[in-house]
């Protein structure tokens, strides 16, 4: 059977870090503030599903700029 993980993330200089709350498992990803890239640091239990988030996203609609 598969576990859910669930990553905090942080607010870095260079980005948001995120890591998995399960201390045993030791996922860790970085998202690059400037490009949007991520990077995963380590990998933790690659049978598990990790997800997270920090607050909301605001996307514009197809098409439209956000100001």
């Amino acid at each position: 059977m598969t576990s859910f993980h669930r990553l905090i993330g942080t607010a870095e200089p260079g980005g948001l870090l995120f890591a998995c709350e399960i201390e045993s498992c030791g996922r860790r990803l970085t998202v690059d503030r400037d490009s949007g890239d991520l990077t995963v640091i380590d990998h933790g239990d690659r049978a598990a599903l990790h997800r997270g988030a920090i607050g909301g996203v605001d996307m514009p609609p197809p098409g439209l700029k956000q100001v």
